[in-house]
């Protein structure tokens, strides 16, 4: 689905655009990973998104 998100957002508002998005989407899922690791909470889903995000970005 992220990925997905990533492709319409790059294809429709460009590239400029698709890079802030990607730094406000890693920022937040490090939010998350953090405030989860504070309350001793699963953060299995946002590490696997936050890897998601990195793997997208690197094979372009």
């Amino acid at each position: 689905m992220r990925a997905r998100r990533r492709e319409v957002v790059g294809r429709q508002l460009g590239a400029t655009v698709q890079r802030r998005d990607d730094m406000i989407q890693r920022v937040t899922l490090i939010s998350r990973i953090g405030l989860k690791t504070v309350l001793r909470r699963d953060r299995t889903l946002e590490r696997a998104r936050l890897q998601a995000l990195k793997t997208a970005r690197t094979s372009e």
